[in-house]
């Protein structure tokens, strides 16, 4: 039999556990990683520095729960939307692009956390160890989609690079200024793109 008391301790541990990963994220949003000391997250948790050693041990355990998290949550916003996006492949390409886009803007806490866990030796590995086989994963996925529709493998490889390029400039802009960052237009600008690539690259 499930003991109650003990499904009712773990659930317990995994929202404070849950609770100082989004105050990690918060912490590095507005202080940056090495602003995010435990006491700085602890703090934001409403939680004692204790309670934080007590699921992590240190900060390094937090910084990689926290980056874990953030894949997920993107995992998670793409999948519903590729779940009601027609099944061709041009539209899959759209609807990607255009939910990258749209993330960025809905979520500047992940995009802060990302940029900074990349500007530093020790922290960016956590982010490949973590994050960049998925990275990966998903040029793979644009390239699988551009592939019907372009001359070569070759090309829609290239192409897939292109775009993923391309989004991580957005992201950059929106990061960098996102009072100033127009979701609306970068849609336009990013499918404009897509357009020109099928356009000069279309298969005969």
């Amino acid at each position: 039999m499930t003991d109650p008391t003990a499904d009712g301790r773990r659930l317990r541990g995994d929202a404070s556990r849950q609770l100082l990963i989004d105050a990690m994220i918060r912490a590095v949003a507005r202080h940056g990683l090495p602003g995010a000391t435990i006491s700085v997250v602890a703090e934001l948790a409403g939680v004692s520095r204790s309670l934080v050693n007590f699921h992590f041990t240190q900060k390094d355990q937090l910084l990689e729960s926290a980056l874990a998290h953030a894949l997920h949550c993107y995992q998670q916003s793409l999948a519903v939307v590729l779940r009601h996006c027609p099944g061709t492949p041009r539209a899959r390409l759209e609807a990607d692009i255009l939910h990258d886009i749209r993330f960025a803007a809905d979520h500047p806490d992940l995009l802060a956390l990302w940029y900074a866990s990349w500007s530093e030796r020790q922290s960016l590995q956590q982010y490949r160890d973590t994050t960049l086989a998925a990275d990966r994963d998903y040029r793979a996925g644009y390239a699988a989609c551009f592939a019907p529709l372009l001359a070569s493998e070759e090309l829609a490889r290239r192409c897939a690079h292109i775009i993923d390029s391309f989004i991580d400039g957005l992201w950059l802009d929106c990061h960098l200024d996102p009072s100033s960052f127009l979701v609306d237009d970068a849609c336009d600008t990013a499918l404009l793109l897509l357009d020109a690539l099928l356009t000069r690259y279309a298969a005969p």
